[in-house]
């Protein structure tokens, strides 16, 4: 089943019998998940594409229990707000390495997108 609350998150109620791969993808944790989140890697709100194809998980989104899910996007709003990817930061907390590894990617894209965009008003 689908869901979708009023902060535009797709969740998948997952059934304890629910075929394939259905799993948090930061943490891997199956046992006693029964929500998993849509986690765009270059957050919609910050340009990334809004797909949910089934082809498009593991390049655009990922499955993402709610803690990770949200884990991710504190990371990716401080490093936001502090203008670059802030390793002391993420040692302090000492998050999962899995979300770390999902921040960072969006974070990366998060650079290149802004690069394109000065790129094109240059020419």
């Amino acid at each position: 089943m689908i869901d979708s609350d009023v902060h535009n998150t797709t969740r998948l109620i997952v059934e304890p019998d629910f075929p394939g791969d259905k799993r948090c993808a930061m943490c891997r944790r199956t046992r006693g998940v029964y929500v998993l989140e849509i986690h765009h890697i270059l957050p919609k709100g910050w340009g990334g594409p809004s797909t949910e194809a089934q082809s498009a998980r593991g390049s655009v989104w990922e499955y993402a229990d709610a803690n990770c899910h949200n884990t991710v996007h504190l990371i990716l709003d401080h490093m936001k707000r502090v203008g670059e990817w802030d390793a002391t930061y993420v040692q302090h907390w000492d998050f999962p390495a899995g979300v770390v590894r999902y921040a960072k990617a969006g974070w990366e894209r998060y650079l290149e997108k802004l690069e394109n965009r000065e790129e094109t008003s240059q020419l």
